[in-house]
């Protein structure tokens, strides 16, 4: 590279550009990264070749799905010294040995398992909810039929009450005649 392009300084509108995502976001992973973006002396931001280069490195790291704790360690690691993108890429490395099917994997894959994840836990969530809701709403069944049944069966009880001594007099009178006709015999 020739020393103009080495030295050359970007706007935020510019970066944006380049980088492939919004000016918002850079101003964020500057935040969470801690980058140090050099200002202008009214406080506008300025990217040189080497920030383009890693803040390029930085959306390619989180289209793989490594958060921004992960790649801030990886550029902590690769300090400021020319193996940066080495030292990143056997960073990268690392993590997709240990989360294979977190990083490197199409993204679309990613989201396709995310999703069966998701679905599964609110499938199980719901499931549960249902068994909870069952048991409660056949416990308030229980209660209101018991409760219909008792205002049901107490008019039958008053009658049966009723008939029994109805029974058990017409029974004493049915003895007394018995009795009389005996006694006239």
């Amino acid at each position: 590279m020739d020393k103009e392009q080495v030295w050359k300084e970007y706007s935020v509108s510019e970066t944006v550009r380049l980088v492939g995502v919004e000016s918002h976001v850079l101003r964020y992973w500057e935040e969470e990264l801690g980058l140090e973006i050099q200002r202008t002396s009214q406080g506008h931001r300025i990217y040189t070749e080497q920030d383009i280069r890693m803040l390029r490195r930085v959306r390619e790291l989180k289209e793989k799905g490594v958060q921004l704790k992960g790649i801030r360690i990886l550029l902590r690691e690769s300090g400021e010294d020319s193996e940066t993108d080495s030292r990143i890429k056997e960073g990268i490395q690392k993590i997709e040995s240990a989360y294979p099917l977190a990083v490197g994997a199409d993204p679309s894959e990613n989201l396709r398992q995310f999703e069966e994840i998701l679905k599964g836990l609110i499938r199980e969530a719901v499931r549960e909810q249902n068994e909870t809701l069952k048991q409660e709403r056949a416990e308030r069944l229980r209660e209101e039929l018991d409760l219909y049944f008792r205002d049901r069966e107490a008019p039958f009880q008053e009658i049966a009450a009723t008939g029994e001594e109805k029974e058990e007099g017409w029974i004493r009178r049915l003895r007394q005649r018995l009795r009389k006709k005996k006694e006239s015999n």
